[in-house]
């Protein structure tokens, strides 16, 4: 796509008249756009909210963006890892991305009205999620909570199984997490593992990447020595803890 609108302007430069190859390439930036546009009408919700303190927000703010339609500031969202919305005021053409969710953002007092809320759904393959499985659609979530193994054998039995020891990358999969284990697992339940090792006081996923991502719970993590380990604790709502190689309950995942 990026090579089409290259031989558009090149080629419109040099002649300017459309060709056989720049009448193609219009074509396809046309059905691109076309399908994007649909895409955003089938991956996004709009919210107006009258009970939004922009003040109170201002640090949740990823990028802000002026003199730019509101579907342009959905792509910077959609393309965006840690996005979980944007406001748009409409009279300024002013875009902020946020990472908050409308939840959050319903509870933290007046705003201007002019401002309109969006959050974005990222879309995914719903359909690969197996019925043992359940569905978070939301945040794109296809997950299991398993009973307890040793990390290892955790991340084994998720490889053998065709999905993955859950891999948290983003306040929206935290947020959408949270809500779905509150509401269905046992609060007696012991702390759950999620990817994540800390090699040479670096935090890395199972392969090898660099967590930028972290959900700590209040004094975690307390770095004591042998706790290399992630896990998700019941006691302070699904927050984050460190902790040593013992036998926990896991959750698995399968990428959609």
């Amino acid at each position: 796509m990026r090579q089409c609108i290259k031989t558009l302007a090149l080629q419109y430069r040099r002649s300017r008249r459309f060709d056989t190859t720049m009448k193609v390439c219009f074509l396809l930036l046309t059905l691109n756009h076309i399908h994007f546009m649909f895409c955003l009408q089938k991956t996004a919700r709009g919210y107006k909210y009258q009970s939004i303190n922009n003040a109170a927000v201002q640090s949740l703010i990823i990028q802000e963006k002026s003199q730019v339609v509101a579907t342009y500031c959905m792509q910077l969202c959609l393309s965006s890892e840690h996005c979980l919305g944007f406001l748009y005021r409409k009279a300024t053409e002013t875009c902020q991305l946020s990472s908050f969710d409308h939840k959050t953002a319903d509870a933290l007092g007046p705003v201007n009205p002019e401002w309109m809320y969006y959050e974005v759904f990222k879309g995914c393959h719903s359909s690969n999620c197996r019925s043992d499985y359940t569905l978070i659609a939301e945040a794109c979530l296809c997950l299991r909570v398993n009973n307890r193994q040793y990390y290892d054998t955790a991340k084994q039995s998720c490889t053998i199984d065709g999905a993955q020891l859950l891999r948290i990358d983003s306040p929206l999969k935290q947020t959408y997490l949270q809500q779905y284990l509150i509401t269905t697992i046992d609060s007696t339940k012991q702390r759950l593992y999620i990817q994540g090792e800390k090699i040479e006081n670096t935090w890395t996923f199972t392969d090898g990447t660099p967590m930028e991502y972290f959900n700590w719970a209040l004094g975690q993590p307390n770095n004591k020595v042998g706790e290399s380990y992630l896990f998700l604790s019941p006691s302070v709502q699904y927050k984050w803890e460190d902790g040593g190689k013992g036998k926990y309950s896991f959750i698995c995942e399968i990428l959609l």
